[in-house]
């Protein structure tokens, strides 16, 4: 650690320590246009899908889940992608292995906090297309599998 880092540390624990609340970190200008794409998808499914939106960046551990929401009965668990327009990688594709395994754990943990279990549950996906920083279209994927056949919300 270099001077000003461990300065910066010191000063941290310290205000901890007198009760003081950590001064979140200002957002990265790809933080902010994340969280617009959160905001217009959850807004699209509201109005479009007429959703109940129940939850937003619903943490546990190091995951997190960007949308939870009422689609009927069904609750839904949404991951959204924000992409930019010609994109290599389509926003479906980039959730990658270690990601749906980050997103079913955090699912999972949200099941078990319940009561009463939902009876049926699923994994959706909005990719929102980004037109130099600005909202474009958005495509929605339903029934994403990223759940087991025998993942079931288990209370202890």
């Amino acid at each position: 650690m270099t001077g000003k880092n461990v300065r910066n540390w010191f000063h941290s624990i310290a205000a901890k320590l007198r009760g003081e609340k950590a001064k979140p970190a200002p957002l990265t200008a790809q933080q902010k246009v994340g969280n617009a794409a959160e905001a217009h998808a959850a807004e699209w499914l509201r109005t479009h899908k007429k959703f109940r939106i129940l939850d937003r960046n619903w943490r546990h551990g190091y995951g997190e889940l960007d949308l939870i929401a009422r689609d009927g009965k069904n609750l839904v668990f949404i991951e959204v992608r924000a992409r930019q327009r010609g994109a290599l990688v389509s926003g479906y594709h980039s959730v990658t292995k270690k990601k749906r395994n980050t997103l079913r754990t955090c699912a999972m943990a949200y099941l078990r906090r319940c009561r009463p279990p939902p009876l049926h549950f699923r994994f959706d996906i909005i990719e929102v297309e980004l037109n130099n920083q600005t909202i474009g279209d958005l495509r929605h994927y339903e029934h994403v599998p990223i759940f087991r056949k025998y993942d079931r919300p288990n209370h202890s």
